[in-house]
């Protein structure tokens, strides 16, 4: 399904739009390789959140950090804390 609308509305072959996923191997990109796609908005704290733009996070590594701080900023501004564990 996915490989006929990247292909029908954006003129994209997922096998070379997501080939990093596949570590260049050749192989095709396949469920399992979609499994580990992670987007998201948040990693260019420096923006304001109506500037950030939504791309892919490509290092997962990165976003602990990120979202750890999200989470401090929270629970400092609102009385309301969000108890959460990242893992």
């Amino acid at each position: 399904f996915i490989k006929n609308v990247l292909a029908n509305n954006f003129k994209e072959k997922i096998d070379l739009l997501f080939a990093h996923l596949t570590k260049g191997n050749g192989e095709p990109v396949e469920e399992k390789h979609l499994r580990r796609l992670l987007f998201g908005d948040f990693m260019d704290s420096d923006s304001l959140p109506e500037d950030r733009a939504y791309e892919e996070i490509k290092e997962l590594s990165a976003v602990y950090p990120v979202i750890e701080q999200c989470l401090e900023d929270y629970n400092q501004a609102n009385k309301k804390k969000m108890p959460l564990v990242i893992f």
